[in-house]
């Protein structure tokens, strides 16, 4: 049966479609085409799993494609509908939150914790993407300020100015056009999710002595 990406989505929570990665949607994207680049070499044992839907493997592709082209087409529309007296300070909150993660990238490389928190602010994105990224780098900045002092590179004030500028591009007009973009998005993002998810979780199940083929299926994207 072909996939069904709006009549998969209609079955998913009201509010999936509000609700932002939690993680650059790119970075999923070439996640779940790995995993699934493996785990299709081995469909008919993964089939035999208990309790395993195998829609949650053989839908990854077109799962994939719909993400990549909603986030594609959610920020070409950004940038179309951007007041371009905001070119500035998206400049410079993409300058900020750049210095941030390459700092702390660094100097909290044994921290786990912190590395997770990192994973979560995009390197790119649509504005209220960005917007959600420099609150979440004043959040960083103000429960670790060792990282501030750590690089000079960093503005002495970045915790204000993160949150001033996500104030002022969290101004950006909205409509129904790119609503529904951002909607689309965020629904393939979360579908795409569980469907990695489930089947990740199925395989540390069904092969826990493979720890090759587990390794394969369940990495994780290192950035460079």
């Amino acid at each position: 049966m072909a996939f069904d990406f709006d009549g998969s989505a209609a079955k998913m929570s009201a509010d999936t479609k509000d609700k932002p990665p939690a993680r650059p949607p790119d970075v999923l994207a070439l996640e779940a085409s790995r995993a699934y680049s493996v785990a299709k070499l081995r469909r008919d044992e993964i089939a035999g799993i208990l309790g395993f839907e195998i829609r949650f493997l053989d839908d990854i592709p077109e799962i994939v494609e719909v993400l990549v082209q909603a986030h594609q087409s959610n920020s070409t529309m950004q940038d179309q509908k951007s007041d371009l007296s905001l070119a500035p300070s998206r400049t410079e909150a993409d300058d900020i939150i750049a210095r941030v993660m390459r700092a702390g990238r660094y100097v909290y490389r044994h921290r786990s914790e912190v590395q997770k928190a990192l994973d979560r602010i995009g390197d790119v994105g649509a504005m209220p993407d960005r917007v959600g990224d420099l609150r979440r780098v004043a959040f960083l900045c103000e429960e670790n300020p060792e990282l501030i002092t750590a690089d000079a590179r960093i503005p002495a004030n970045v915790v204000e100015r993160a949150r001033e500028l996500a104030t002022k591009l969290s101004s950006v007009v909205d409509d129904a056009a790119y609503r529904a973009a951002l909607a689309r998005r965020n629904l393939a993002y979360w579908m795409l999710d569980e469907a990695v998810g489930e089947l990740r979780a199925a395989v540390r199940f069904a092969f826990p002595e493979d720890t090759k083929f587990i390794s394969q299926v369940c990495a994780r994207y290192e950035p460079p």
